[in-house]
Protein backbone atom coordinates (compact mmCIF):
# COMPACT_ATOMS: atom_id res chain seq x y z
CA UNK A 1 0.00 0.00 0.00
CA UNK A 2 1.33 3.74 -1.10
CA UNK A 3 2.97 5.39 2.23
CA UNK A 4 0.37 7.42 3.98
CA UNK A 5 -2.35 5.11 3.02
CA UNK A 6 -5.06 3.76 5.46
CA UNK A 7 -7.05 0.54 4.77
CA UNK A 8 -10.82 -0.29 6.01
CA UNK A 9 -13.30 -2.73 5.62
CA UNK A 10 -16.48 -1.62 3.91
CA UNK A 11 -19.48 -1.99 5.13
CA UNK A 12 -19.63 -4.87 2.09
CA UNK A 13 -16.80 -6.70 3.03
CA UNK A 14 -14.32 -5.67 0.78
CA UNK A 15 -10.95 -3.85 1.44
CA UNK A 16 -10.88 -0.35 0.74
CA UNK A 17 -7.84 2.00 1.25
CA UNK A 18 -6.31 5.70 0.23
CA UNK A 19 -5.50 8.79 2.04
CA UNK A 20 -7.16 8.96 5.44
CA UNK A 21 -10.95 9.17 4.75
CA UNK A 22 -10.78 9.03 1.14
CA UNK A 23 -11.02 5.58 -0.57
CA UNK A 24 -9.47 5.60 -3.76
CA UNK A 25 -8.70 1.53 -3.90
CA UNK A 26 -11.08 -1.35 -3.65
CA UNK A 27 -10.60 -4.94 -3.55
CA UNK A 28 -13.27 -7.90 -4.10
CA UNK A 29 -12.39 -11.49 -2.53
CA UNK A 30 -14.09 -14.20 -4.26
CA UNK A 31 -13.44 -17.67 -2.57
CA UNK A 32 -12.42 -20.36 -4.53
CA UNK A 33 -13.15 -18.45 -7.83
CA UNK A 34 -9.14 -18.30 -9.02
CA UNK A 35 -10.16 -20.98 -11.96
CA UNK A 36 -12.51 -18.07 -13.44
CA UNK A 37 -9.63 -15.81 -13.38
CA UNK A 38 -11.05 -13.17 -16.01
CA UNK A 39 -9.38 -12.07 -19.37
CA UNK A 40 -8.73 -8.26 -19.64
CA UNK A 41 -11.51 -8.46 -22.57
CA UNK A 42 -14.29 -9.88 -19.97
CA UNK A 43 -12.98 -7.22 -17.50
CA UNK A 44 -13.43 -4.06 -20.31
CA UNK A 45 -16.86 -5.78 -21.23
CA UNK A 46 -18.32 -5.57 -17.85
CA UNK A 47 -17.02 -2.32 -17.19
CA UNK A 48 -18.37 -1.17 -20.64
CA UNK A 49 -21.99 -2.68 -19.91
CA UNK A 50 -21.91 -0.17 -16.61
CA UNK A 51 -20.35 2.63 -18.19
CA UNK A 52 -21.56 2.15 -21.54
CA UNK A 53 -19.22 1.53 -24.61
CA UNK A 54 -18.54 5.16 -25.31
CA UNK A 55 -17.49 6.32 -21.80
CA UNK A 56 -13.97 4.95 -22.51
CA UNK A 57 -11.23 5.86 -24.33
CA UNK A 58 -7.15 5.24 -24.01
CA UNK A 59 -7.63 1.16 -22.55
CA UNK A 60 -4.90 -0.79 -22.43
CA UNK A 61 -4.98 -4.17 -21.48
CA UNK A 62 -2.55 -6.81 -19.59
CA UNK A 63 -2.29 -10.18 -19.12
CA UNK A 64 0.48 -12.59 -17.49
CA UNK A 65 -0.19 -16.05 -15.72
CA UNK A 66 -2.79 -15.45 -13.04
CA UNK A 67 -3.27 -11.98 -13.52
CA UNK A 68 -5.33 -9.83 -15.70
CA UNK A 69 -5.98 -5.64 -15.77
CA UNK A 70 -7.39 -2.92 -18.21
CA UNK A 71 -6.21 0.39 -17.46
CA UNK A 72 -8.22 3.27 -19.04
CA UNK A 73 -9.84 6.92 -18.76
CA UNK A 74 -13.64 7.33 -18.20
CA UNK A 75 -14.27 10.44 -21.05
CA UNK A 76 -16.04 13.16 -19.45
CA UNK A 77 -19.57 13.64 -18.94
CA UNK A 78 -20.71 17.43 -19.96
CA UNK A 79 -22.45 19.44 -16.89
CA UNK A 80 -26.15 19.22 -16.86
CA UNK A 81 -26.59 23.03 -16.46
CA UNK A 82 -24.56 23.03 -20.06
CA UNK A 83 -21.60 23.96 -18.48
CA UNK A 84 -17.86 22.68 -19.37
CA UNK A 85 -17.28 18.55 -19.06
CA UNK A 86 -15.43 17.52 -16.28
CA UNK A 87 -11.68 16.34 -16.73
CA UNK A 88 -11.69 12.60 -17.84
CA UNK A 89 -10.64 10.45 -14.78
CA UNK A 90 -8.27 7.52 -14.92
CA UNK A 91 -8.94 4.13 -13.56
CA UNK A 92 -7.87 0.50 -13.89
CA UNK A 93 -9.82 -2.78 -13.27
CA UNK A 94 -7.53 -6.04 -12.35
CA UNK A 95 -7.79 -9.36 -11.25
CA UNK A 96 -5.64 -11.57 -9.52
CA UNK A 97 -5.88 -15.51 -8.56
CA UNK A 98 -4.14 -15.81 -4.65
CA UNK A 99 -4.10 -19.60 -4.44
CA UNK A 100 -7.84 -20.65 -4.64
CA UNK A 101 -9.09 -16.96 -4.09
CA UNK A 102 -9.86 -14.08 -6.99
CA UNK A 103 -9.64 -10.99 -6.55
CA UNK A 104 -10.46 -8.25 -7.89
CA UNK A 105 -8.96 -4.31 -7.59
CA UNK A 106 -10.30 -1.11 -8.78
CA UNK A 107 -9.78 2.15 -8.50
CA UNK A 108 -12.24 4.54 -7.29
CA UNK A 109 -13.57 7.69 -8.26
CA UNK A 110 -11.11 10.56 -7.19
CA UNK A 111 -7.66 8.64 -7.71
CA UNK A 112 -5.17 10.87 -10.17
CA UNK A 113 -2.99 9.29 -12.31
CA UNK A 114 0.05 8.66 -10.18
CA UNK A 115 -2.89 6.55 -7.55
CA UNK A 116 -3.51 4.23 -10.24
CA UNK A 117 -0.03 3.36 -10.83
CA UNK A 118 0.14 2.60 -7.06
CA UNK A 119 -3.10 0.88 -7.38
CA UNK A 120 -1.72 -1.74 -10.22
CA UNK A 121 1.47 -2.25 -8.35
CA UNK A 122 -0.57 -3.17 -5.28
CA UNK A 123 -2.73 -5.60 -7.23
CA UNK A 124 -0.12 -6.90 -9.07
CA UNK A 125 2.11 -7.98 -6.02
CA UNK A 126 -1.24 -8.87 -3.65
CA UNK A 127 -0.19 -11.72 -1.39
CA UNK A 128 -2.35 -13.23 1.54
CA UNK A 129 -1.04 -14.20 4.50
CA UNK A 130 -2.79 -17.30 6.40
CA UNK A 131 -5.30 -16.58 9.44
CA UNK A 132 -3.06 -17.24 12.83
Amino acid sequence: MPSGWTARIGADQSFQAGPPGTPLMRIDRHPGAAGALPSPATLRSGLEEKLGADALEAVSEEQEEGFSLISFEVLPVPGADGGGAAPSQPGVLAAKAVGRDLYLCASLPGAGPADVRSIIRACRELTVRAAP
